[in-house]
């Protein structure tokens, strides 16, 4: 009975994995910082664009 082969757990070249997961890691970093920043962005652009009531209105 031959001996059987180690299983394969990491594809042929790691590197390529490696880079991809890189890749894949920073597109999302970049996007969501983007869609983050727009939004504080837009918060501080507009303060008042989320608020339910007008801040005039609230007591105090």
């Amino acid at each position: 009975m031959e001996p059987m082969p180690p299983p394969r757990l990491l594809p042929r070249r790691p590197a390529d994995a490696l880079m991809r997961a890189r890749v894949d890691y920073w597109f999302w970093r970049v996007l969501t910082g983007l869609v983050f920043g727009a939004a504080l962005g837009l918060c501080i652009v507009n303060p008042g664009h989320a608020a339910p009531v007008p801040i005039a209105a609230l007591p105090g």
